[in-house]
């Protein structure tokens, strides 16, 4: 009768570590994203006082890091940026 408590409560503990282990946070995709393709990550604020995820990219730009990740998935959508992070929006090409 020992050992079968014994092992009901390892088993109880072992199947509460597979749970908690399971709730490891999914990266963000356009961070992914940005880094995949040789961007850096930055944190800027916004005139309101937001974080807003930026990616810097190779060529020294500064973008929204998910207008980045939605330009490259729609062909009509562009990133436009002057460095500015108040700035950053995107615009679609008419």
């Amino acid at each position: 009768m020992v050992r079968f408590s014994s092992f009901i409560t390892l088993s109880i503990f072992a199947l509460c570590c597979i749970t908690m282990s399971s709730a490891v946070q999914i990266a963000n995709p356009a961070s992914e994203y940005c880094v995949q393709q040789g961007g850096t990550l930055e944190t800027v604020k916004d005139e309101q006082g937001n974080q807003v995820g930026m990616c810097r990219l190779p060529d020294g730009r500064l973008v929204d890091e998910w207008d980045y990740f939605r330009s490259q998935n729609d062909p009509d959508y562009v990133p436009e940026t002057d460095n500015k992070p108040a700035s950053c929006q995107a615009v679609f090409k008419n």
